[in-house]
């Protein structure tokens, strides 16, 4: 390295120190930024009670509808869900769709599939997603080796 590519090495290094230096920002800046992120941080935590609201109210009409007639469930259930309400009243079943190649299992609450399988390749995994009301879980199964969750 020569005496040039040493100052210019010094050059860029002072305005890059000297750049950083004039564009932080002020504290008025800081502060501002800080209400900001704490305004988002409350209205997340009010998206979220209102969440867990609404689900403990599905929940809490789910288990007052256990003893009354028919009628007043259905109704019950429109005023809660609207034009979902019917979808709440009955059993989850499955139907499978299989061909020569691959295999699935969908439900008939939701149409979400719950099995799928690829019957050609015994090397590669079957799927299975079990679902709780708050995560899906993702299970693969390996023949003969092991499942992973």
């Amino acid at each position: 390295m020569d005496k040039n590519t040493l100052i210019g090495f010094l050059l860029i290094g002072v305005v890059l120190f000297a750049f950083s230096w004039f564009n932080r920002p002020t504290p008025e800046q800081l502060e501002a930024q800080r209400r900001y992120q704490d305004s988002i941080a409350k209205i997340e935590y009010a998206q979220q009670l209102e969440l867990q609201k609404q689900e403990n109210k599905s929940a809490l009409v789910e288990d007052s509808l256990e003893n009354v007639p028919d009628s007043v469930r259905a109704q019950r259930l429109q005023q809660s869900f609207g034009v979902f309400g019917e979808a709440m009243v009955g059993t989850e079943d499955y139907t499978t769709l299989q061909n020569d190649l691959v295999e699935l299992r969908i439900s008939n609450k939701g149409g979400r599939i719950c099995y799928a399988r690829l019957k050609e390749y015994d090397t590669t995994p079957s799927l299975s997603f079990c679902s709780t009301r708050k995560s899906l879980i993702l299970i693969l199964r390996w023949s003969r080796l092991r499942t992973v969750s």
